[in-house]
Formats: C-alpha cells, sequence, structure tokens
C-alpha cells in the first residue's frame, strides 16, 4: 500500500499503536463500530513536503548470493547510528526544502 501510495504521489505512515486506550481513542474519533478490531493503520495524504531520492544501502550491501555473508552483518550499535544518520540527513534535507519555500 505504501508503494501504490508513493507511486501516486501520495505520502503514507504506518501506524501500528493501535491497541490499547488508543484503540478506543480511534473508534471514537473515525467512528468505527465497537465490535470491530483495529490491527493497524495507516495515513495517506498529500506531503508538504517531497524527500529527494534515496538509497540508505548500496545494494551489494543487501544482497547476499546463495547463503548469508557474515561479513555484511552489522551490530545493534551500527545500526542505530545508520538510523540516527539517515534520519539526521532527512532533517536537513526537509529543512532545506521549507527555506527554500519560505523565499
Amino acid at each position: 500500500m505504501q508503494l501504490a501510495a508513493k507511486s501516486l504521489g501520495l505520502g503514507s505512515q504506518w501506524v501500528s499503536a493501535t491497541g490499547g486506550i488508543m484503540e478506543d481513542l480511534l473508534k471514537n474519533f473515525l467512528d468505527i463500530p465497537k465490535e470491530f478490531k483495529i490491527y493497524d493503520m495507516m495515513a495517506v495524504g498529500y506531503p508538504a513536503y517531497q524527500l529527494g531520492p534515496r538509497s540508505p544501502r548500496k545494494m551489494d550491501e543487501m544482497t547476499h548470493y546463495d547463503r548469508y555473508d557474515r561479513s555484511k552483518l552489522r551490530t545493534d550499535q551500527q545500526i542505530k547510528d545508520f538510523i540516527k544518520n539517515l534520519r539526521k540527513k532527512d532533517r536537513e534535507e526537509k529543512e532545506g526544502v521549507k527555506r527554500g519555500m519560505k523565499t
């Protein structure tokens, strides 16, 4: 669904925090009958800004042939650092787009 939304120029965000009290709030807000169970949701809409294309990792870093290549294994800290840097780049790009919109 997210790929379909993207192909239509829409932005999307998967929402998995839909249980417990959040489920009651969502049902009330969206007028969903109490008998229904919400498992997941996806918000879809026109994005306020467009991020440029990105390839977070090179394909050869993620592709394994015939068996798992242990040399490509990342530690938990490496993964956390990778995500942190990726989010930083997204924020910087977002701020750059916003500055461009103001002029």
